[in-house]
């Protein structure tokens, strides 16, 4: 009976982290879902605000001007508006195509980063990076949810007055420049 009792005991810690590896696999599957899900046009034009839409108004935090700013003083002329996070590799690679976008484009667009994370996280990816262009913290995924982004790095190009033109993932250089002739036709 001794020899059953232990079996069945180590089958149990055994089966318990083979559970929790299998579960952690699945979450790190999940967090690449959404690059696969919105890899084709057609869930990519389901996902975000709609083309031809106005944007929300929102008031958020800069940390290029550290205080409060709204949309109404950052959309003059055409935007480019990207989401990221710190903990999205694709984010982190799209920094220093982004800086090299602002530099050919800066004169004509604005270059607004959305960052979703903890402040620390945050700061230490700007400060890493030298990232180019309009820096604003959305803490607490307010302006996530009134985009309808679910997945990082996206990126909106909006026009003058607001209004999406397009839209989409974003994660190198090439893409930039097709969302930036969306909003300079």
């Amino acid at each position: 009976m001794c020899i059953i009792e232990s079996f069945l005991f180590y089958s149990v810690i055994i089966l318990f982290f083979t559970q929790t590896f299998s579960i952690f696999a699945i979450l790190l599957l999940f967090r690449q879902f959404g690059e696969v899900y919105l890899s084709t046009p057609e869930s990519i034009s389901r996902d975000g605000l709609s083309l031809d839409k106005e944007i929300p108004p929102f008031n958020i935090f800069s940390f290029t001007q550290n205080k409060q700013v709204n949309s109404d003083e950052l959309i003059k002329k055409p935007t480019l508006i990207a989401f990221i996070s710190p903990n999205c590799e694709p984010c982190k690679s799209l920094l220093k195509d982004w800086s090299f976008a602002y530099e050919e484009y800066g004169d004509n667009i604005n270059f607004v980063l959305v960052l979703i994370g903890r402040e620390k996280e945050v700061k230490k990816m700007i400060e890493k990076n030298m990232v180019a262009g309009e820096q604003l913290w959305d803490h607490h995924k307010e302006l996530f949810q009134k985009f309808g982004v679910r997945v990082t790095p996206f990126v909106f190009a909006v026009d003058q007055n607001g209004f999406v033109k397009d839209k989409g993932l974003c994660s190198y250089k090439e893409q930039i420049d097709l969302l930036a002739s969306a909003v300079l036709q």
